[in-house]
């Protein structure tokens, strides 16, 4: 079955959608494209990115259009860790640990499982949900 396709849409820049997000998150995922032999040029057209920007190691984006070309970039790529794992996690491991996790009765047994399920697609990193009375905090330890 095909994945599916992020459709282009026009992202307005609102007042309060400041660019705050640094350059260097774009540069790593065009870095995943080009390890793969190809061409960031939609992905960055649909987040309304101008290529040359990418290279301005002080450029900001918006959430949007993080938002936008990481989700294009997923899905072009057919990899949700967009290339940061030494193998691809295809389009929709996230989701399924999404849906291995609603029906926890708990949001500490949700993230649990999502924790467990996620040392099934990566080895890579191992993360483990840590509580502190009512503070808990999620730990990511990488292994390569």
């Amino acid at each position: 079955m095909p994945s599916p396709r992020v459709t282009p849409t026009k992202l307005s820049i609102h007042r309060n959608d400041r660019a705050v997000t640094p350059m260097a998150f774009v540069q790593a995922i065009v870095t995943a494209y080009q390890q793969r032999g190809l061409d960031p040029a939609q992905a960055l057209a649909q987040a309304q990115i101008p290529p040359a920007r990418v290279a301005e190691p002080t450029a900001r984006i918006t959430a949007a259009q993080m938002e936008t070309f990481s989700g294009a970039a997923m899905q072009e790529l057919d990899d949700e860790a967009l290339g940061w794992f030494s193998r691809a996690l295809p389009w929709g491991s996230y989701g399924m640990l999404a849906r291995a996790s609603l029906s926890a009765p708990t949001l500490g047994v949700a993230l649990k499982r999502w924790c467990r399920h996620h040392g099934l697609l990566t080895p890579d990193v191992t993360l483990a949900v840590h509580t502190c009375g009512d503070v808990a905090s999620i730990a990511l330890t990488e292994h390569r």
